[in-house]
């Protein structure tokens, strides 16, 4: 049950998606996707403790015309649990999450991207969602994308759509975030990839939800992504050279 949003999510879309992407290989090992484990993520991130693991369904189970294949995690502060995932499938270029979740009858209240500093130079997008429903409940989403060669993409929202890049959340953090180095330049991001990796953390809620428990998961989100990307990177070195 832990993926069930995310499926119907990107099911919503999948035949508009379908019409872009010409599919070689179901998901899975043999279109060159990363199999992760339980272990793959700590017991614990930014204080919340791993509750729960789903892996990604066996390719040959999958409807036809499924092109994503998602390994999911749940992770709870011991009153409430959110989703945390990677996604891969056959994006090539910034995906819209926020589009699937719409798609499914939440109403985007608002977006923002994170203005967060990379390691190696320059800053890796993170954008933050708000979002409500009908029922009263809400929720709220983190993601950011990589591409194939590891590198962090950019929201293109950044100076064409109004969502403004919002650095606070950095600053309130101070230290607690990796610095990039100051003689370092910014990295030169590619804007299309071979494939487009894409991390999230999702958590439906009634009520309200605290300022101090947003940026925990924000946090999560930040302590997650650089892991799914260094065992992406080991993982596509071998499976390059091996499909050569």
């Amino acid at each position: 049950m832990l993926v069930m949003v995310l499926m119907i999510a990107f099911l919503a879309v999948a035949k508009s998606f379908n019409k872009q992407f010409t599919l070689s290989k179901i998901p899975g090992p043999e279109r060159g996707d990363l199999v992760l484990s339980e272990d793959s993520l700590p017991p614990e991130l930014a204080g919340w403790k791993r509750t729960q693991f789903q892996p990604a369904e066996v390719p040959s189970d999958l409807p036809d015309g499924q092109f994503w294949w998602v390994h999911a995690w749940g992770y709870s502060d011991g009153q409430v649990a959110c989703t945390l995932s990677l996604d891969q499938a056959d994006w090539t270029a910034w995906h819209d999450l926020t589009v699937c979740y719409q798609a499914v009858g939440w109403k985007l209240e608002d977006r923002r991207v994170l203005d967060i500093p990379y390691p190696q130079g320059g800053t890796w997008h993170a954008v933050t969602a708000d979002f409500s429903e009908p029922s009263g409940r809400r929720a709220f989403l983190v993601f950011s994308l990589f591409g194939d060669d590891g590198t962090p993409m950019d929201s293109p929202w950044q100076g064409l759509y109004p969502e403004p890049v919002d650095d606070s959340f950095a600053k309130r953090m101070g230290d607690r975030l990796s610095k990039r180095p100051a003689d370092s330049s910014p990295v030169q991001k590619k804007v299309n990839h071979t494939r487009v990796l894409q991390s999230q953390v999702f958590l439906a809620y009634s009520g309200t939800l605290t300022a101090e428990r947003r940026e925990q998961l924000i946090q999560v989100h930040l302590e997650a992504r650089p892991r799914f990307q260094d065992a992406w990177n080991k993982h596509w070195a071998k499976w390059q050279a091996t499909a050569r």
